[in-house]
């Protein structure tokens, strides 16, 4: 198994091959769109990771952890 970094850590070599313009023009801020998009939906994905662990501490009374 290679040593645990920072690239392989995050699969960034995959991660940065899902930007994929769509134009056929290929308009300059487009890669600016998406990346601010995928970063939403990102972002969006913690949110119901951490709204996940807060249904599950109120319903095991945990108010604290919550």
């Amino acid at each position: 198994m290679p040593p645990l970094t920072y690239a392989n850590y995050l699969d960034l070599e995959r991660l940065l091959t899902l930007q994929n313009p769509r134009s056929s023009s290929h308009e300059h801020d487009e890669m600016l769109f998406i990346i601010i998009h995928q970063t939403y939906e990102l972002w969006f994905k913690q949110l119901l990771h951490e709204f996940e662990k807060i249904k599950r501490d109120f319903s095991a009374g945990d108010l604290f952890g919550a």
